[in-house]
């Protein structure tokens, strides 16, 4: 981020959420301890969970009121806010296809489309697309159009309109 910050241009909003999340790593709520009578101030201390709880309470609440797609999670993490049904889905999601690295490109995949940078997404689309790729193989028999067709009858009824 440029410093000082130019009035004239907005930072990208990944720079905006890294900035966010730095902020996040470092709060902390001054808390005054004792008195120094002799120079007349407090000695202070840090508390970091109380700083950081009322952090993600400010910007979550800034973002909701403009609504931007993004919140700070209470550790201090900016995501993407998804689609209902679609945070639903993998809120509750166990991959267990009987191929470990096809369950681990789903995990992957879900993990990283909730990542505030494009590239994040672009990778968790990726992760999809092989995991997809990997799944056909895992049907039974040698010709992958007739395994595809297997594949797809499991997850949808032939000659309906979802298939």
């Amino acid at each position: 981020m440029e410093w000082p910050h130019s009035h004239s241009e907005a930072p990208d909003t990944p720079v905006i959420l890294d900035l966010l999340e730095f902020c996040a790593r470092t709060v902390g709520l001054p808390v005054e301890r004792d008195f120094h009578p002799h120079f007349g101030h407090h000695h202070i201390s840090w508390d970091r969970n109380a700083g950081l709880a009322s952090l993600v309470s400010d910007v979550n609440l800034h973002f909701a009121r403009n609504g931007v797609a993004y919140e700070l999670t209470p550790e201090g993490e900016a995501r993407r806010l998804l689609p209902t049904p679609l945070a639903k889905a993998l809120g509750r999601m166990v991959f267990v296809t009987g191929d470990g690295e096809t369950d681990q490109l789903l995990e992957t995949a879900g993990q990283r489309i909730a990542r505030p940078r494009i590239e994040n997404r672009r990778d968790a689309l990726e992760k999809l697309w092989d995991a997809f790729e990997r799944l056909k193989t895992l049907e039974p028999g040698s010709n992958k159009r007739v395994q595809t067709e297997r594949f797809l009858d499991e997850a949808a009824a032939p000659d309906t309109k979802f298939r």
